[in-house]
Formats: C-alpha cells, structure tokens, sequence
C-alpha cells in the first residue's frame, strides 16, 4: 500500500555531495543557508506559484517570456545556444522553433512586445560589465512566423553614465536583464552585481526607435535583500493595461501599481516572497491579472526548467479568496486509487514530477470537490507537485508517496 503525506509548500532541500571550499559553492551554501534561516518578511506577501508545467528541454536557459496567445508562449536561451526562439504551450510542450540566421546571440536576456505589433528582444546581457556593442533587436514582422518577410532592425545603445569598461567593483550597474517598452519609450531596469552589494536597479531609458541611442538614467530602486545577486532584477512586464509593473527575482518580486506614465517607483508597491527558491529568469503578464513565470535549470539546486502562474488580483482584492488560505486537500489512498479531497470545487486537478513532467490530469464531474485518480503504477515513490484549478485561480503543493 502507498502512503501519501500532503506538504505544507515547504522548501525540500536535497544535499547530494558535500560543498567544496570554492567561492563557487561557497556561495551556494551561503545562498543555502540564507533560505534555512530566513529573514524579516514583514510586510510582504507570501506566494507560491501554480506550476504549470516543464519546459521543452532546448530551454534549459529560459532567459525572456512573450506570450503570444494563452497557447502559445515563446521563450529563448541566453547566450551560446544559437540565435532561435521556441513556442510551446501553456502545459511547457513545444510547438514550433524559429532560427534567424545572420543574427548573434551575444548574451539574450528579455524579449517583450509594444501596443504597435513589434517585438524586442535584448542583447544586452552584461556579467562582466565590458559590452561596448549593446543592443535589442526589434522585429517589425516575420518574427513568429516564416510565412511572414523577415523585417528586423538594430536599437544600439550606450549607458550615459558608463566611462570605463569594467567600471570599479563598486558601480558595477551596466549589467541588464529587464526590460517594458511603453509610449515608444525602452526602459531598461538593471541588475546589480556592486560589490560592495547594494540591492539596487537603476532604471534608464531610450527611444523604441531603431539607430543609436544614450540610455538616460532615470530614477534608482532599492530592493533591500542583503545577499549577493538576490537583490537583483532579473526580469520585467507590463500589463497590457499598463497600469501593473512586476520586477522579478530569485526570491522575491515586485509589484507596482497606481503610477502614473512611466513613474513606475512612484506607484504603491506589493512585495512578494517566493516559497521556493529557484533561478528565475523570465516573466509576462498573459492578462491584467495574471503572470506566467519560468526558471533556469539549476543543476547545484537540483530544480528549474519549469513554468509557473500566479494570479495577483487574487493577493490584492479583499473581494477575491485570499491565496495565502489554501484549499484542504486530503489525499486517501488504496492500493492504486489516490481520492482528492478538496474544501472547494476545482475544475481540474494535475499532478506533476518535480522535473516538471505532467504525469495525471483529469476533471471532475461538475459540482464536485473531490475526484478519484486511478494511479496504477504511474505514481511510484517519491516527491510530487500537484495544482488545482478553481475558476482563474491555481493551487499548488507538493506531496511525498512512501
């Protein structure tokens, strides 16, 4: 008989090898320990996102998200992997990989669209902070599909406050990741890798117009997470009714809302902690509530590769359930037959590996709340995540089979 423990969505860590001493895994075990430990979470809310599924495996380096349809979902790599692009699906299947020859591929890291139809994609990629040749290219046609003429031009840029290349370890700001376009307007938000580390992202701006341009700083954003690259903005969007702006990173987000044009930092700001820590890289608002989220493959964490949903109007409005108070599931279990058990009706349940590999879908009778999955031997021991759909909203947990 299998034996079914409910997770209460609490970070499983699996240490495999014992840490060298290299500053590399040094920092991975200080990374690690800052998890274990936590820190002050005032004020901020709680999130686990819905794991939707895993990613096709070309995109272990999942760097930019664009959504093209509630179906359709293009993701790339960030550098090394080829100039390409690769639609999948909501669930992480692939649908269809698209090449652009006579393209590089420098460092990709964000790709996002404007209400004209074009889609940018970022060059900018800038670890060391020594690029002298930074770009986003914007495509004007042709980008999604070969039936289309390819129509592609070249938005080069220089930071107007970038002399030397490296600049001191202290004003190293000139590396980027993120990236809305708004009113013709690139506004480009950066990731911090100052040593001392100060959490920050600067925001600069420049025409959405192709040539070349000065990005203009514009205004500073402290994130106030003290360790090394935490603190940094890995990833942007904007709604499609521009009035929410989600700055993203490895353990916490950022959202702003009730700004006014492009005073993003002047707006009210929701912080969220994530429950699990992963490399996430990527982020795209499907509607005016909803975001859709990937991770890189982390090999040293053992996780990533995935992508993820969450429904913030769900954490803002006093009207909508309150996500923090996750539906009670119980999970009964014979033999092979695993009986949910839900407080609230659900549309559909999915139960995933931790790889992100669909392995049971099904969908209750209508005005059910609890459903009986025939397991049979697709289930053997081990820990796995399953997310409910109730309406626009997703739960998610985790669960271990003995």
């Amino acid at each position: 008989m299998k034996r079914v423990i409910l997770s209460q969505n609490r970070l499983l860590l699996k240490l495999e090898t014992p840490w060298q001493t290299t500053s590399s895994n040094m920092y991975k075990f200080f990374s690690l320990l800052f998890l274990l430990t936590g820190f002050n979470l005032s004020g901020q809310i709680i999130v686990s996102p819905a794991l939707l599924g895993g990613l096709p495996s070309e995109l272990k380096e999942s760097s930019g998200l664009l959504i093209q349809s509630p179906d359709t979902l293009w993701s790339h790599n960030d550098s090394g992997n080829g100039s390409k692009v690769i639609a999948f699906n909501s669930f992480g299947d692939k649908l269809v990989e698209r090449k652009f020859d006579n393209i590089s591929d420098n460092d990709w890291e964000e790709i996002t669209k404007d209400d004209k139809g074009h889609v940018f994609l970022g060059d900018f990629g800038n670890n060391d902070n020594t690029r002298e040749n930074l770009l986003i290219l914007r495509f004007s046609s042709g980008f999604a599909s070969k039936k289309q003429t390819l129509v592609v031009d070249s938005i080069q840029f220089k930071y107007e406050d970038q002399t030397l290349f490296p600049p001191p370890s202290s004003s190293l700001n000139f590396d980027c990741e993120a990236m809305v376009v708004l009113n013709d307007t690139v506004f480009l938000f950066t990731k911090d890798r100052t040593n001392p580390y100060k959490s920050q992202t600067l925001l600069y701006w420049l025409p959405a117009e192709p040539g070349f341009h000065e990005a203009r700083y514009l205004r500073t954003f402290k994130t106030e997470v003290p360790l090394f690259l935490q603190g940094s903005i890995t990833a942007a969007a904007l709604s499609p009714d521009h009035k929410k702006l989600i700055l993203l990173g490895y353990l916490r987000m950022w959202l702003f809302t009730d700004f006014t044009g492009s005073n993003f930092f002047d707006g009210k700001q929701t912080v969220f902690q994530f429950e699990d820590y992963t490399q996430k890289e990527s982020v795209a608002f499907l509607d005016d509530c909803t975001i859709y989220i990937t991770d890189e493959v982390n090999a040293a964490l053992s996780n990533g590769g995935k992508l993820y949903s969450v429904d913030l109007c769900s954490y803002l409005s006093a009207e909508e359930p309150n996500p923090e108070t996750k539906p009670y599931i119980a999970f009964n279990n014979s033999t092979n037959i695993l009986t949910v058990n839900s407080e609230i009706e659900f549309d559909e349940i999915a139960i995933f590996g931790l790889e992100g590999n669909l392995i049971y879908k099904r969908i209750p009778e209508p005005n059910q709340n609890y459903i009986k999955l025939d397991l049979d031997s697709r289930i053997p021991p081990g820990i796995y995540v399953y997310t409910l759909k109730s309406g626009a909203h997703f739960y998610s947990g985790k669960f271990l089979v003995l």
